[in-house]
């Protein structure tokens, strides 16, 4: 299942080719083993894992066709990180029950000199989480949960939108402090709809969808 929408200057879609999953090996790489140390660094500059063959990527492309954005989703019943490499974070757990109807979404992550750039005043990584929203939604995924940054954590929280802590965030890594969170979708329609209704028409409007098609056309 495709997902393809235009964000301003950006194209969010779902990858299909090895090209556009090697280049966003290599910025998960990028984040993960050179900045934030959560895993070691590879001499081929990729971060790979055995959760990539069955997951759904997605990135986000600048018009030069360079991705400045990257996530995936882990579907149940597969394995989930937080069952394996993040089960520290998951001793203080509480409320975590999998189910058929969830995803996990890891390796979300934005090229640092992206980080400040926005789309129709929307961060990148706000893109991303757009992308797997109208994902699940028509995928029938209900729930997901997580490992995120305690400072994105805050910051999504402020923003209403609508993940809730799990457990204790603690040091990963280069001491970056994180933690479990969980996110019920339907909440979104319930809480974001009323509370932040711009926000709200924002995140289910996908705009432009026969020019992103265009688009992918021309860039890939």
């Amino acid at each position: 299942m495709e997902t393809l929408f235009c964000e301003g200057d950006w194209l969010v879609k779902t990858l299909q080719t090895d090209a556009e999953r090697v280049d966003a090996y290599r910025l998960r790489h990028d984040v993960f083993a050179v900045e934030l140390k959560w895993v070691l660094p590879t001499s081929n500059r990729m971060e790979s894992d055995y959760y990539d063959a069955f997951a759904v990527h997605f990135g986000i492309f600048n018009f030069s066709g360079q991705i400045d954005g990257y996530v995936r989703l882990i579907a149940a019943p597969r394995p989930f990180m937080v069952e394996r490499e993040f089960a520290c974070l998951m001793t203080s757990v509480t409320g975590f029950v999998k189910t058929s109807n969830m995803v996990e979404l890891t390796r979300i992550c934005v090229r640092k000199n992206a980080r400040t750039l926005t789309c129709r005043g929307m961060t990148l990584a706000q893109c991303l989480y757009k992308a797997v929203y109208n994902w699940c939604l028509e995928a029938g995924y209900t729930h997901m949960v997580a490992v995120v940054e305690k400072k994105y954590y805050i910051l999504m929280k402020r923003s209403k939108f609508p993940l809730e802590s799990v457990g204790d965030f603690i040091p990963l890594g280069a001491g970056v402090l994180s933690g479990v969170v969980m996110l019920d979708w339907r909440r979104i329609e319930k809480e974001l709809k009323y509370e932040r209704p711009d926000y709200y028409s924002w995140l289910v409007n996908l705009q432009d969808f026969p020019q992103a098609r265009s688009l992918r056309r021309a860039l890939y």
